[in-house]
């Protein structure tokens, strides 16, 4: 009996990570948004963290302020690689911000794609999806279908604004 593999991905994509130094010059720095970008040129920006996690991270004040900035900065990352590669060099338009390094791999499509770079990206994405829980028992999920099931959430509830979560300022 031959052992069956799953046919493996063949869908080129590369994506860079969107990052935040909340103490400045410290030199930490978490990932809060990917871009990812298909050998098709589909583009996806997505905010990784909520804006009610942030807040509960750096305090409500700080945490609604990293969001907003996140939120100038996805939008300015999105206009700028719908015209460029992702190899092109790009700054953050705010202090505090920083873009990661291009990152180039296969996925079955643009949505594995972007569960990829947010899995690879950002651990707190990951913290923040098992919060959302309903039940405690999460021992029946592995960590690419727990992502799966927060994109598809946030898509079906209609709050997509094609970041992954809804835009801080306007709620939807």
């Amino acid at each position: 009996m031959k052992p069956r593999y799953p046919a493996a991905p063949n869908y080129g994509i590369s994506w860079r990570s969107i990052q935040v130094e909340p103490v400045a010059l410290s030199g930490e720095r978490i990932a809060l948004a990917t871009v990812v970008k298909g050998e098709d040129r589909v583009l996806r920006v997505a905010r990784l963290i909520p804006v009610q996690a942030l807040e509960k991270i750096f305090g409500q004040e700080l945490g609604r302020r990293i969001g907003d900035g996140l939120q100038c900065c996805i939008d300015a990352a999105e206009k700028f690689y719908s015209l460029n590669p992702l190899s092109s060099r790009w700054a953050p338009p705010l202090q505090g911000f920083y873009l990661g390094q291009e990152v180039t791999t296969l996925a079955k499509d643009m949505e594995d794609g972007l569960l990829l770079s947010a899995m690879h990206s950002s651990s707190f994405s990951v913290a923040c999806n098992a919060g959302q829980a309903k039940t405690a028992n999460r021992s029946g999920l592995t960590a690419p279908e727990d992502g799966r099931q927060l994109i598809e959430a946030v898509q079906v509830n209609g709050h997509d604004t094609g970041h992954g979560f809804p835009c801080p300022r306007t709620g939807t």
